[in-house]
């Protein structure tokens, strides 16, 4: 049976802080930016806001490992079986030959990145399009903040994907 490996979510969920504290730094953007106007995207760096980045970080990378492992799939069709908790029954054994021999399939760093940028346009993309629709942004800022979590989603879902192990 797979469990969670905390300490893999926990890493990856130091990414998004580590990605935006480069990618919402006001020099940063003047050398990606053809032109000398500036985003006025910042974050307020405080131990609060890290703290409150880190667990919003942490929330995204346990949704993110259910969509970068396909094997969690399998194991949630069984949970409710007779037995299966407690590690008995023909479900649970079922389980355990099927992972034996599947359970390395789809497990590298590129597939999780794959349903990562998947992630992000699926998902992260139509919710700031709608923002963008109700508060009239720009549409540099929402590509650009898009292009953040496009990178972010990549590098959690190839780690915790290559690294998520039972």
């Amino acid at each position: 049976m797979i469990e969670f490996n905390w300490l893999i979510l926990l890493i990856s969920s130091c990414i998004p802080i580590i990605v935006g504290y480069v990618w919402f730094n006001a020099n940063f953007y003047k050398k990606i930016s053809k032109s000398n106007e500036q985003l006025n995207l910042s974050i307020k760096w405080s131990l609060v806001s890290i703290i409150g980045l880190f667990i919003l970080s942490f929330m995204y990378s346990i949704t993110l490992s259910y969509q970068v492992i396909h094997q969690l799939h399998f194991q949630s069709m069984l949970i409710n079986e007779v037995g299966f908790e407690k590690g008995e029954g023909n479900a649970y054994k079922d389980l355990i030959y099927i992972l034996e021999l599947y359970g390395k399939n789809f497990r590298s760093f590129g597939h999780g990145a794959f349903h990562g940028i998947l992630n992000s346009i699926f998902l992260i993309m139509p919710i700031l399009v709608f923002q963008k629709l109700i508060t009239k942004i720009e549409w540099k800022i929402i590509a650009y903040i898009w292009a953040f979590w496009a990178i972010c989603s990549m590098i959690m879902g190839g780690i915790i994907c290559e690294l998520y192990t039972s």
